[in-house]
């Protein structure tokens, strides 16, 4: 994806880290695993 966008002409500014405030004890029943906490958010200009 990042690839992509700087094909486009696009250029990396930099990255958020949003944290989403999911604890341990959130587990997904039904898979038996964690949810994830966090995901990262790329920032570009053009």
């Amino acid at each position: 994806m990042i690839y992509m966008c700087l094909d486009m002409g696009f250029k990396f500014k930099h990255t958020i880290v949003w944290d989403k405030g999911v604890f341990l004890n959130d587990w997904n029943i039904h898979q038996c695993r964690m949810r994830e906490n966090h995901e990262f958010v790329w920032v570009f200009e053009k």
